[in-house]
């Protein structure tokens, strides 16, 4: 799987670097470098355990389908699924 990072969080810790160990020379070069590599496209998936629209499931607990999704309007047993409606529950 590829990895995604912070862009913002890495220079910080190069900064950090920077200022304990008197490195500026160095580092000013691999701060370039970071910010000349092409931001990668990607979103931040919310999974169905972490969604507004996912409540308890209601009815006979013999089906084993614990949540249910309001948008979808079906149950469901994952909640490391994910769907491009989800929202964060404190959004």
């Amino acid at each position: 799987m590829t990895d995604y990072i912070n862009r913002e969080t890495l220079k910080k810790r190069f900064c950090g670097i920077c200022e304990e160990y008197g490195k500026c020379q160095e580092l000013c070069f691999d701060m370039k470098l970071i910010n000349s590599v092409p931001a990668a496209d990607v979103v931040e998936v919310v999974r169905c355990g972490d969604c507004k629209y996912v409540e308890p499931s209601k009815g006979r607990s013999k089906d084993k389908l614990p949540y249910f999704c309001t948008i979808h309007r079906e149950k469901f047993s994952d909640q490391t699924e994910y769907c491009s409606f989800g929202r964060k529950k404190d959004e």
